[in-house]
């Protein structure tokens, strides 16, 4: 995975580079990234879709039969994953619920999520149920909410 940030290796000489090295390697697919979640750093900025298209197209150019795939583009926010590791909680009951706020505060400490993004790792019955928990635990400052993009991430 090769994660692109806007200004910081999306030029035209650091995606030769980049190819390079990858043309060196042994890879049975190549997946490009960019920045979707609130960055730590203010400064990195997300590709668009066009631009991470056009580097996602010379990489095919390199090896027609290596899969290069878009990640920052596949799945919406609100898609439901079939995954089957889901993690199943009673939030009716009061251990399930403490259970639940213990994993939930842990997994956004690593990173910001959606309410969606919980929801699929969670299977908790939908994002708009998910807001609700979430407001309780952002009013008690637990966590926080913030805007980004056209999406809010708790974190």
């Amino acid at each position: 995975e090769i994660l692109f940030a806007e200004g910081i290796n999306d030029s035209a000489e650091e995606v030769a580079a980049l190819r390079q090295a990858v043309n060196r390697m042994r890879l049975d697919r190549i997946q490009l990234n960019t920045v979707a979640r609130p960055p730590l750093e203010s400064f990195a900025c997300p590709l668009n879709k066009e631009s991470m298209a056009a580097i996602a197209r010379q990489f095919r150019e390199d090896n027609p039969l290596r899969p290069v795939d878009l990640l920052a583009f596949k799945a919406s926010q609100d898609d439901e994953s079939k995954d089957r590791n889901k993690i199943y909680f009673n939030l009716d009951r009061e251990a399930d619920k403490q259970a639940f706020t213990v994993e939930l505060i842990e997994m956004l400490k690593r990173r910001p999520c959606t309410a969606a993004d919980i929801n699929r790792t969670f299977h908790l019955g939908g994002a708009e149920k998910v807001e609700l928990l979430l407001d309780a635990l952002v009013q008690d400052g637990r966590i926080q909410k913030r805007a980004y993009g056209d999406s809010v991430y708790y974190q």
